[in-house]
């Protein structure tokens, strides 16, 4: 097909034969101009023979087929077959396992978020609803540019989320549990409205805690728990050779009205000459605060054994599904009848990182521990 030669040249001249070619550069990347007869045409680079091209020539006179010739097609180089692995290499797809808690922050209010980074980098992402994946496609620069955002905006919202693991230190005592199993059918003999079943903590699910924790990465999980082991040896030479006993003695409430109790406790006391879990409890948080785990409360710490919390209360003594919103209960008969009472002195020989929820008849799921006697 004629199209008008519009490509700039330096000296070129059309030769007096009428059958002479002229190859006059390229006019766009892989397109050179070549004049036929005083005819213009633009033709893909790579199919015109390597002979017919000489560097830094602007003017080259090459002998025209004769009607009888094939050529140029016969002459002219087929083009190279696709490069898979070049085309691999400039349009990628990367799959990113990011929790679904972190997706919303990602989308954005009404796609917004997401619509920006896509737009901004070139890319094409896709969140699955009801899975971790995130798929993005692209080149190679834009997948990156564009994975870089998503975990920048994970970095930066996981403050924004709740704690789902705490340090815990489990009450194992038999006899210390013995006597909270009698404290809680002491409970039930009331006969109190407000309290059912469902809200005493079972004693295989009793524990101090010593901090929460934002693990929501696999990463994160096993972060934690290198670190947990890492530690071992800083919070042995911390506790010394004495065995770590805590005294439960006394109950109280975590709300300031009695009767909106939520959470009651029994107080936890170190005895005169020890002052380990105050000690381990400041260590482990400047250690996990520093590794970006760690949820700081604006709150001081209080070392206690949660007895009653109502988030696990349900409608009905009976059991059955759980209340939709965490009740509130009078704690005054409770303290009026046991508020001083104790339930002894147990031991603590193990540390453990804990996941939060779960069954209220099971323990804690313990993701790492580490001894401490």
């Amino acid at each position: 097909m004629s199209v008008k030669d519009s490509t700039p040249t330096a000296n070129i001249k059309s030769s007096s034969s009428s059958n002479t070619i002229v190859l006059k550069g390229q006019c766009m990347e892989g397109i050179t101009v070549v004049t036929i007869n005083n005819r213009t045409y633009r033709l893909p680079t790579q199919t015109i023979p390597e002979s017919f091209l000489k560097e830094k020539t602007t003017e080259i006179f090459v002998e025209a087929p004769s009607k009888n010739s094939s050529f140029p097609e016969d002459q002219l180089k087929k083009p190279a077959p696709p490069d898979n692995n070049k085309t691999q290499e400039e349009y990628n797809t990367l799959e990113l396992n990011i929790p679904q808690i972190y997706h919303k922050f990602i989308i954005g209010k009404g796609g917004s978020s997401l619509n920006a980074i896509q737009r901004e980098t070139s890319t094409n992402i896709k969140c699955t609803r009801g899975a971790n994946i995130i798929v993005i496609k692209g080149t190679s620069k834009s997948v990156e540019l564009a994975k870089n955002r998503l975990q920048d905006i994970v970095k930066v919202s996981t403050p924004k989320l709740p704690p789902n693991y705490f340090l815990s230190l489990p009450i194992a005592d038999p006899r210390v549990n013995e006597k909270i199993n009698a404290f809680h059918s002491g409970i039930m003999s009331m006969s109190l409205s407000d309290i059912y079943r469902s809200t005493l903590i079972r004693p295989v699910r009793l524990h101090i805690t010593l901090g929460t924790l934002r693990l929501y990465r696999q990463e994160e999980v096993e972060g934690a728990v290198r670190l947990l082991k890492d530690l071992s040896t800083e919070i042995s030479d911390l506790i010394g050779t004495k065995p770590v006993l805590a005294k439960l003695s006394g109950l109280s409430v975590m709300e300031e009205e009695q009767t909106k109790a939520q959470t009651l406790y029994a107080r936890v006391e170190e005895p005169e000459d020890q002052e380990v879990l105050k000690s381990l409890y400041e260590f482990l948080k400047e250690k996990f605060t520093k590794a970006g785990y760690y949820k700081n409360e604006n709150r001081p710490m209080k070392l206690h054994v949660t007895l009653i919390k109502t988030s696990f209360s349900d409608k009905s003594r009976g059991g059955g599904n759980k209340s939709s919103s965490r009740n509130t209960f009078s704690a005054l008969p409770i303290l009026e009848n046991f508020g001083q009472i104790d339930f002894g002195t147990c031991l603590i020989d193990k540390l453990h990182i804990c996941q939060m929820g779960g069954s209220n008849e099971k323990e804690y799921r313990s993701i790492g521990s580490i001894n401490l006697s």
